[in-house]
């Protein structure tokens, strides 16, 4: 269960809300991926903008202003509830130890539509 969080934690790409640079948009989206692993590989220092695709994906958001830990529903969320058999009384502390161990406090973790995080894809 904790590997299967931190596999989308880990290929999550922060970037930052234009509007509140406090805010983290996560995302993934496989072309930027590939984009920056190409760019590593030829030690290329040159920072390459992010470009919404139709592949991009917002897969968590760090709501600082709100505090409050966006959750993708479809791919994380809704997974912990059935394959895992969590609930979301169980859910919460789960997402909060893993923020804890990663250094980001205040945030109450809520689950959120692929759809509604997907709008946050027009405020990088």
């Amino acid at each position: 269960m904790v590997d299967f969080f931190i596999e989308y934690w880990n290929k999550s790409i922060c970037l930052k809300h234009t509007d509140y640079p406090q805010n983290v948009i996560m995302i993934y989206d496989p072309i930027y991926v590939r984009k920056l692993k190409l760019n590593s590989l030829n030690n290329n220092k040159k920072i390459i903008p992010f470009t919404k695709t139709e592949d991009s994906i917002v897969l968590f958001y760090q709501d600082h202003k709100n505090g409050l830990f966006d959750v993708n529903y479809e791919l994380i969320w809704s997974v912990l509830n059935d394959k895992y058999y969590l609930n979301d009384i169980d859910i919460k502390p789960f997402i909060s130890s893993i923020l804890r161990h990663n250094n980001i406090i205040g945030l109450n973790p809520i689950c959120s539509k692929q759809a509604f995080l997907n709008v946050l894809l027009n405020t990088i």
